[in-house]
Parts: C-alpha cells; structure tokens; sequence
C-alpha cells in the first residue's frame, strides 16, 4: 500500500543539526523572513503567502501529527502560535492548516497529489502495489484524476509488454457466481478416500452428473479445462477457418481419415504388403514427454509387437530393424502461413502461402528429417494425386516430435518426411 501525503507547505530547515523539540505551550515564531542559522523558538516558511487565509485560532500541523499548534497572533505575514501537542520538528517538515477539524480552504491552489507522490505512486506501480490511499483529498477530481493516471499506465503496460497472466491467479477457471450447496445429498459427509474432500461440491457435483455415477464413486481427478467455443468460417469469402487447437487437430484429423477412407473394404488391403499405421500424440506444448507424448516409447513399441506378431520363425533377428529401413514416415504439423500485417517477420524466400499447398519443411541446421530423397518422394505422391506442395527453410525453427521419438529409442530413419499445412500465426494452442 502507499498512502499519498498530499501538498502541504514545506517548512525550511529551523537551523539546527537534527530535530527540535516542541514543548507543550511553548510559544514558537513562523515567519517567511530569511535568516541563517538558527533561533530559538523560530522556523521559517518557504511559502511568500503561506499566512494568508490563517485566522486566530486555527491549526498548524506538523508531518501529519508530529506535532501541533495554535494561532495565538498574526503579525504581518508572520504568525506567532502555542504548542498545543509536543512532538518533534524535523528539518524540511511538512506544515498544514486546519480549522475545526478541516483543512484549510487556502491550501486548495496546492494539488492533492504532490511531485513527490506522483514520484511514489510511479515506484509503487514499477513493484506492483495495490492499493494507493490518498491524502488531504479536497474534491473528487484528484481522485478522478488519479484513476485516469492508473488506467492509462495500465493501458501503455499492457500495449508496450503485453499482457503477463500470473499464472497461479488470474487463469483459475471459474466454476460459478454464487456457490451453493445444490441438494442434501452434497452435504453429506464424504467417504475418506473419495476427491470430494479436496474440491468442491458443486464441481463433485457436475461431475458425477455427467458421469452419471455417485460422488464418492470419483476416487481421482486429471481435469483439463480447454475452449468449447465451436469453429467456424469466416472473411470476406469465408476462406479462414476461426478454431482453437487448429495446431494439430488439422494434419491428425487428415491422418485418420485418410487411414479411414483407404481401408473401407477387406479388398482395399488384398494385396497390401505394409503396414498402414497413424500416430497422434497428446502434450507438446509441456514438451511431448508425457506418457501420451511422442517421447514416449510407445509408438516404436507397439511396432515392435505387430513385427513380432505377423514375422515367421525363418526371418530370424533383426525383422523390426529391417522393417524400419523399409518404411516411410511423415512427420505432419502446422506451418506459419504469412500474414499480411506481419510480412517483415518472414524470410524473403521462406514464406508459406495460405491456399498455395502443403509445406515441406526443411532446415538449415537439421532439425528436420527432410532430406533431398525424401523431399522428392513426397513431391511425387502430390503430383500423382495434383495435391500441390511448397517449400519451406527454417533457419532456427526447432521440430520436436518425431527427433524425441528417435532420441528415446536410439533409431536412425533414413526415410522421414515432415509436411506442415499452412495456418495464420498467431498463439500456438494444441490438444
């Protein structure tokens, strides 16, 4: 918190080394008369009319309270007053008037916010404080004025740096306004073992409802939260796709239905000498080590059983490995397609085109599994199907899904592809 001290007449220095004491009734001289050194039961004004408006009778008060006094006589623009409560005067004190408990009217042409509050204020805001309390307001247009201030540093923050959730607090989900206790069986005591005991019952509740299942019947909990907003088309022509997770729901769904579509009938794979398989995995956002990621062994380890499974005793060791040398595997993501408003942030000769066909991705320091055989291999496929590609290098673009994959189980395949389709940039957001 920061509390404001707001505009009072500054009091120059009494002209001793350290603090002066005020004793009670002790009669002290103010005056904006200029002297050097010290007098006794003097202290000198650096405002010409700091006097003016000061009637017998009224409060001088020092810092705040440190201590005060009351006008007992005016003599010219000099006042001649009586401590009324003992306390210490520090050099460069703050002095304020008051008249029956109110600030004086005379103080009004001082702003309520001083050059060294707005110093304050901006140091508070630099260590994030929250909450500035104002002192001596004489009227709503400081606190107007204090408000505007804030929000338009807020605005210039959040423009200039971007916005920086705290990650613990603003991205809690919100379950409901108003949380209630929805029926008496809720308010039953919860089983020891059961999740209940750890969150609250109305989320119990929605859950066991979808579930279609008793409370306690919910021994554990992973909960992920995502967008359910549905996707849509939209511009001009309605050419774009507006969805969440396009980044990779795009190629798995491609993926998986083409797996579909070409094993429609048992005389599809007649004369199939090859395995047709798809992999999707989950978590790369957190870097694909997950169990369900493509660190995970879990692909190469179910190839290694189907081998296992469909080789004959004469093949001898080796059959996986063989298997390996002999297959193709196409790495597929998203590419960046170039985006009107940011053209400068792409590669003269690097940059993917929305509408313009799938993208081969290479790079310069081998990143990628994209090599010149295999770069061809897919071009033909496209051009047998008029499916058209383009080319795409990537300086320090980093693919990490299928080089974790090969990491983990010390593979070595020769024969990778990685495609991408094209997508507006924007932040990356994946199932």
């Amino acid at each position: 918190m920061i509390d404001t001290e707001g505009s009072q007449i500054q009091v120059v220095d009494h002209g001793a080394p350290s603090s002066v004491k005020a004793e009670d009734e002790s009669i002290w001289l103010f005056t904006t008369q200029k002297f050097q050194g010290s007098r006794p039961f003097t202290v000198q004004a650096n405002y010409e009319g700091f006097s003016e408006g000061i009637t017998v009778g009224d409060e001088l008060v020092f810092d705040g309270g440190m201590a005060s006094f009351e006008v007992i006589e005016k003599i010219g623009n000099d006042l001649r007053c009586k401590c009324t409560d003992p306390g210490l005067l520090l050099p460069r004190a703050k002095l304020s008037f008051w008249t029956d408990g109110k600030l004086v009217e005379k103080n009004s042409e001082l702003p309520t916010i001083s050059t060294k509050d707005w110093a304050d204020i901006e140091f508070g805001i630099s260590e994030d404080v929250d909450f500035i309390a104002m002192s001596f307001v004489k009227d709503a247009n400081a606190i107007i004025q204090l408000k505007s201030y804030l929000s338009d540093k807020s605005s210039n923050t959040v423009n200039k740096d971007g916005f920086k959730p705290n990650l613990e607090t603003h991205l809690i989900p919100l379950l409901a306004i108003k949380l209630e206790e929805s029926s008496s069986e809720v308010k039953e005591k919860s089983a020891p073992l059961s999740s209940r005991a750890a969150h609250h019952s109305l989320l119990m509740q929605v859950l066991s409802d979808e579930l279609r299942c008793g409370i306690d019947d919910i021994m554990s909990i992973e909960l992920n939260v995502c967008d359910t907003q549905p996707s849509c088309l939209g511009g001009g022509n309605e050419e774009f796709i507006f969805s969440g997770r396009l980044d990779n729901l795009a190629s798995s769904y491609c993926a998986l239905r083409a797996l579909i579509d070409s094993c429609q009938s048992t005389g599809d794979l007649s004369s199939e000498h090859a395995i047709r398989m798809v992999a999707l995995f989950d978590n790369e956002e957190v870097g694909s080590d997950s169990v369900q990621g493509a660190g995970a062994p879990t692909m190469f380890q179910a190839m290694r059983r189907i081998t296992s499974c469909l080789v004959h005793e004469y093949v001898g060791e080796g059959a996986f490995e063989r298997a390996i040398r002999q297959s193709f595997l196409v790495s597929a993501d998203m590419a960046h397609g170039v985006h009107p408003n940011f053209m400068d942030k792409y590669e003269e000769h690097h940059r993917p085109e929305l509408q313009k066909g799938l993208v081969i991705k290479h790079n310069a320091n081998q990143r990628y599994s994209t090599s010149g055989i295999t770069a061809f291999l897919f071009k033909e496929v496209g051009r047998i199907h008029n499916l058209p590609t383009q080319g795409n290098l990537a300086l320090m673009e980093i693919k990490v899904e299928l080089e974790e994959l090969q990491h983990t189980n010390d593979q070595n395949v020769p024969l990778l592809q990685d495609m991408a389709m094209p997508h507006c940039p924007g932040k990356k957001r994946r199932l």
